[in-house]
């Protein structure tokens, strides 16, 4: 264990980096943050090897898409500056096999953080640990663990669930399959807890496509279904009685077309029709008829590239995510595509109703772009990858 933390530091350094602006009691949280994305941008510049590839020109048009965008509509913001480091640092605007080798460890020791902080928001929970500061018009039940809002709790368990289910199927060892099972269902509580609808079914539909990787034959995909079914059945209860807040949200949403987003959702397409084509412009947001520039985003990763960046931005991310269809006959036989594969997944639903693709200085940005970059040139490096992971 000593030996293998010890080779892997700088990873396991940049992974705490990554997360450390989303965690309240890490001082100076934002600035190691951001000390960890230019550590990865210096390291991209400095192994780019200056070959041309075929990926990198979907990241560039995007780029100038959001440059224009901006330049157009007179916004100018830092965010903007911070995510082109993101894209260059992430992406495969930068290349070559060192990177990939990086990249790829770098990737997969920040997936393995996420378990251990459901275990810390798990310990959270019983201790009475809360570090959520609620508004006049929050309520008190509301729980976030060591994260600022409840939101970022549910966002971080969400993933975590689908990693701990992919450790489960990866040990060798029943004890550590069993360990990592009760862990998955003490996350799932957290995430009811969180109250997140859409952490929480993006969660759901990650699960399920780990059982479809995993299964090898109908007969066990069968079996996988109805284990599952009757342990969600016995410990039903226990979640039920956790999901006090997310009831009242739906309660809530109920009266409005886009539920607790219907501010955001329809200031957006109103605006979008004044500005179809390259956006509103980076960082900006459209609340009724004024329009901010800043963090957030519309309440969704999607509508934001389709708010900010138009038509034009939205199709260019749209022609990269199609690129990613080519790894599906790799599924099967490579387990660390599984896991990258089911994150990326977990992100792009939760990213319908949770604003993060474009906020740069948020982690799930990162590992958005990160997860792209490394599933868009995973076939043509898999020998590389696949000996790296050997090691």
């Amino acid at each position: 264990m000593l030996r293998i933390i010890k080779e892997n530091i700088l990873y396991i350094f940049l992974a705490f980096c990554l997360i450390a602006s989303a965690i309240v009691i890490v001082p100076n949280g934002l600035q190691l943050y951001l000390i960890g994305l230019a550590i990865l941008f210096f390291q991209s510049i400095k192994d780019n090897t200056g070959n041309k590839n075929k990926e990198r020109g979907a990241y560039i048009l995007f780029i100038v898409i959001c440059l224009l965008s901006s330049i157009i509509n007179f916004v100018f913001d830092q965010r903007l500056f911070i995510f082109i480091l993101t894209l260059v640092a992430c992406s495969p605007i930068t290349l070559s096999t060192k990177i990939v080798k990086f990249r790829e460890k770098y990737l997969f020791c920040c997936l393995m953080i996420f378990p251990l902080l459901s275990v810390i928001s798990l310990y959270c929970y019983f201790a009475g640990i809360n570090c959520f500061l609620p508004d006049d018009n929050d309520v008190s039940w509301d729980f976030s663990a060591l994260f600022p809002h409840p939101m970022w709790l549910a966002a971080a368990v969400g993933l975590a669930n689908g990693v701990i289910l992919w450790l489960v199927f990866e040990c060798k060892k029943n004890i550590f399959k069993y360990f990592f099972l009760i862990l998955l269902f003490f996350s799932l509580f957290l995430s009811v807890v969180a109250a997140s609808r859409s952490a929480l079914s993006a969660s759901l539909i990650s699960l399920c496509i780990i059982f479809l990787i995993k299964s090898k034959n109908v007969k066990k995909l069968i079996l996988y279904i109805c284990l599952t079914s009757v342990i969600l059945s016995l410990t039903f209860p226990i979640y039920y009685k956790s999901s006090e807040r997310m009831q009242a949200k739906m309660e809530y949403s109920k009266e409005n077309k886009f539920g607790s987003r219907e501010l955001h959702f329809s200031s957006g397409f109103k605006h979008l029709a004044d500005e179809p084509l390259l956006g509103s412009g980076f960082a900006t947001a459209y609340y009724g008829n004024q329009k901010v520039v800043g963090r957030l985003e519309s309440g969704s990763g999607w509508l934001s590239i389709l708010f900010q960046t138009g038509f034009a931005g939205f199709l260019v991310v749209c022609g990269i995510i199609l690129r990613l269809k080519k790894n599906l006959k790799y599924l099967k036989t490579n387990s660390k595509l599984q896991l990258y594969f089911v994150s990326f997944c977990f992100l792009c639903f939760h990213s319908c109703f949770e604003g993060y693709i474009l906020t740069s200085g948020y982690y799930l940005c990162v590992l958005f772009w990160m997860l792209i970059g490394i599933l868009d040139i995973y076939p043509r490096y898999i020998t590389i990858i696949e000996e790296n992971n050997e090691r």
